[in-house]
């Protein structure tokens, strides 16, 4: 109950969530192809960055209670709760109620989780699939039945092709898990573990096997990628590339040996092959000069406040990057100031518990074992990625780990509470340690942010005072051991507790969600000011009144309207539910078509329309990458006198001049042309 509380707490302010994947979602709901496909528009141009599980699940919301706000957030919010439970659930069957209750509490209180859960990302369903499929490997693990094994490899394969390689650090841990600790002989656990082995690369990799093997034509382009493959959307787009911090976002111009226009309408030849090269060549610079100003402007580490202008804001209670940046890769990075409020508050305790549980099974074979495999390997493997990864690790990625973490934290406790009531002194006083460190490291935390410092002193004090209590009453067991048991997960829960209520009331972004109260009185910038309904840019137009003009004006044209990327097309979409091609996809750097290949799409006329920035340099990411290939449009098409497409006087989005947030790209001009006859 608290963690459906604390997850729908403010939901209403949440507008459209991450206004890209709820563009999607609409048009994903227009037909079975583009359901299949991740289809960005109901034109089946270009799919979304990511595989579609979770976007299914809330286009099956939207079908039950209607394309609304509401609709595409509810999944996320019952997602987070149920995660919980699942969490409780698998513990007290394994190591007991205390765990169970310990564990599920860290979850319902860990920051990053609440607040990806008010956004519609992937990550929520991510966690929760990972959840399951590690609570069902538990469980196998302790009936020794192979329908537990088969169903969390599934359960682990939906989590692939929900997020791709995101899905993997609770993958070897299951199978190692079941092959060692199941209750039956040797050879039959290996048997069922290679056969595990099968059912989850069969369960996660059918989709992105589907999508491959399916004619170029006949498919969205795979958007985010050079190639049109989505198997280097999968491994290396968000997997080499990502960990190797190649770019940061995920785009590079066409390789040489890919063809001009690679995969759809069709290929190139002659005059279009060079015009395209031309296009490409002209591109380069611009891609490589604007991603380094991007990565020094909005991902570094920012700079010191005398040279923050326009840049993004420092402060007391103010992330590096606002959500953007997870600080410098290396060991510390889970418990750095980027991260460490939003999941880094139990760690230690999860480490040091997680130790004296494993040496108080003597790593025998045993279901505790097993959930302690399970769940410490999830953690540890991607504790790894996160730290080594070179590329935007922004901080809701690590919700993932969320679980584990939680996980081991409740197991721990309950470790020590065996301890406790058994009198083995020296487990005893690993258990103290634990509590200390844990304090420390959330003092550590605290202070980094200057905000509320008086609580931090209270929850140390309140941490020394269990402690003390535990020492006194050390011959006095039972009631006594429940008591400190609970004095101690609350002490340590408070200030994750406290972190959670300020971020709330200062408001959750819908794209980045991060966790980032705001200090009374500070003008800084907090999460809800990051990204203005839902998406990075938008044009400073009125959607509704574009949308009438463009339907009084289409010809059973495929596109009712086209632009350089996906972020101008998102309110549109979200509007109207009508298809709008966005040129370049996510980013505008995606080489889908070319000059000659848009020049036929409007002689063909299945494209009549094109909407435009007036002002290249002032729209950031698009500005970028997406102005070359359409250059023709302005000399070639008669631009639409705004009296007619813009009767509104209000702006359904950004004014002009106005930053999307503190550094970054600001919101344009844009103008529309009619390109009926011009080729």
């Amino acid at each position: 109950m608290l963690s459906g509380i604390l997850n729908g707490w403010g939901i209403s302010a949440m507008g459209w969530g991450n206004a890209y994947y709820s563009a999607a979602v609409r048009s994903m709901g227009s037909s079975w192809h583009n359901f299949l496909y991740a289809s960005f528009d109901s034109g089946g141009y270009v799919s979304v960055d990511k595989p579609p599980f979770s976007m299914w699940v809330q286009v099956v919301s939207s079908k039950l209670f209607g394309f609304s706000r509401f609709s595409l957030l509810l999944p996320e919010v019952l997602a987070g709760a149920l995660a919980v439970w699942l969490l409780y659930w698998g513990l007290r069957r394994t190591w007991g109620r205390t765990a169970g209750l310990v564990g599920a509490a860290a979850l319902a209180l860990m920051p990053i989780n609440i607040v990806v859960n008010h956004s519609n990302n992937t990550d929520s369903i991510l966690a929760l699939l990972m959840t399951a499929a590690a609570v069902a490997a538990i469980e196998a693990v302790r009936t020794g039945r192979l329908r537990w094994l088969f169903g969390g490899c599934v359960l682990a394969g939906c989590a692939m092709t929900t997020k791709m390689l995101a899905a993997t650090p609770v993958m070897p841990g299951m199978l190692i898990a079941f092959a060692w600790c199941a209750p039956s002989r040797l050879r039959l656990r290996l048997r069922h573990a290679a056969m595990g082995v099968l059912v989850l690369a069969a369960a996660g990799l059918w989709w992105f096997a589907a999508v491959q093997l399916t004619a170029t034509g006949s498919r969205p382009y795979v958007g985010s990628t050079q190639t049109n493959s989505v198997f280097e959307l999968a491994f290396e787009r968000n997997g080499v590339r990502q960990v190797e911090g190649d770019n940061p976002f995920g785009a590079r111009t066409r390789p040489a040996s890919a063809p001009p226009g690679a995969g759809q309408p069709g290929a190139n030849a002659g005059v279009d092959a060079g015009v395209d090269a031309g296009v490409d060549a002209g591109v380069d610079a611009g891609v490589d000069a604007g991603a380094r100003r991007l990565r020094a402007e909005v991902y570094a580490p920012p700079l010191d406040a005398a040279r923050a202008e326009n840049r993004i804001a420092t402060g007391p209670g103010n992330f590096a990057g606002l959500g953007f940046n997870g600080g410098d890769p290396g060991v510390g990075r889970l418990v750095n100031r980027a991260l460490g409020a939003q999941v880094g508050w139990v760690i230690p305790l999860a480490l040091i518990g997680a130790v004296g549980a494993l040496i108080s099974t003597r790593l025998r074979r045993s279901a505790r074992l097993g959930a302690l495999i399970v769940l410490g390997s999830w953690f540890v493997a991607g504790a790894l990625v996160f730290s080594l990864t070179e590329g935007v690790v922004h901080p809701y990625y690590v919700a993932g780990i969320g679980p584990p973490i939680a996980g081991l934290a409740g197991i721990g406790v309950a470790s020590f509470r065996f301890d406790y009531e058994a009198r083995r002194l020296r487990k005893v006083l690993l258990g103290v340690a634990a509590l200390i460190l844990t304090a420390i490291a959330q003092w550590s935390i605290w202070i980094r942010f200057g905000w509320r410092s008086l609580l931090a002193l209270v929850m140390v004090g309140a941490v020394a005072a269990v402690v003390v209590a535990g020492a006194i009453r050390w011959r006095r067991r039972g009631r006594r051991a429940t008591g400190l048991t609970i004095g101690a997960a609350a002490a340590l829960l408070l200030l994750p507790a406290i972190w959670v209520q300020g971020s709330l009331a200062a408001g959750v972004s819908g794209a980045l969600p991060y966790a980032n109260p705001k200090p009374t009185g500070s003008t800084a910038p907090t999460g809800n000011d990051i990204t203005p309904n839902g998406g990075f840019q938008f044009p400073s137009i009125s959607v509704r009144s574009l949308v009438a003009y463009l339907r009084t004006q289409q010809d059973h044209e495929r596109w009712i309207v086209a632009v350089p990327s996906a972020a101008p097309a998102e309110e549109i979409i979200i509007t109207s539910g009508e298809s709008v091609m966005a040129i370049g996809g996510f980013i505008g750097s995606d080489p889908i078509v070319a000059v000659g290949e848009l020049e036929r799409l409007v002689h063909d006329g299945k494209l009549r329309f094109f909407l435009l920035s007036a002002s290249p340099s002032g729209v950031g990411l698009v500005g970028i990458f997406a102005t070359v290939k359409t250059s023709w449009v302005s000399a070639a098409c008669r631009a639409v006198d705004r009296s007619d497409w813009q009767k509104s006087a209000v702006n359904d989005t950004a004014k002009p001049g106005v930053r999307a947030f503190v550094g970054g790209p600001t919101a344009a001009v844009f103008e529309l042309y009619d390109c009926k006859g011009a080729v």
